[in-house]
């Protein structure tokens, strides 16, 4: 995936995104924690053909879905990496 990251002075800022299949997204975090998400065409790549304005509480959520691994699972793991490492201690 390829990301840019660009200031949007006095707003916050903006993450784009292009994935592997082409197709392009942006993030824009407010200076005020909320997140908008942004779907584009390649018609018009710079205008949204959707927007999506989420709260920090959904960010959060919608974070948790689209890891990997659940928080506890990654938890879970770097306790264990923890308890290696002190073992070699």
């Amino acid at each position: 995936m390829e990301l840019t990251h660009t200031t949007l002075p006095g707003y916050g800022r903006v993450h784009h995104a292009r994935t592997r299949g082409g197709r392009l997204l942006s993030v824009t975090v407010g200076r005020d924690g909320h997140r908008e998400l942004a779907f584009y065409t390649d018609e018009d790549p710079d205008t949204p053909v959707q927007t999506v304005r989420l709260d920090q509480d959904e960010a959060d959520a919608l974070a948790e879905l689209l890891h990997t691994m659940s928080f506890a699972d990654r938890l879970a793991a770097l306790e264990r990496e923890v308890a290696r490492l002190a073992a070699r201690g």
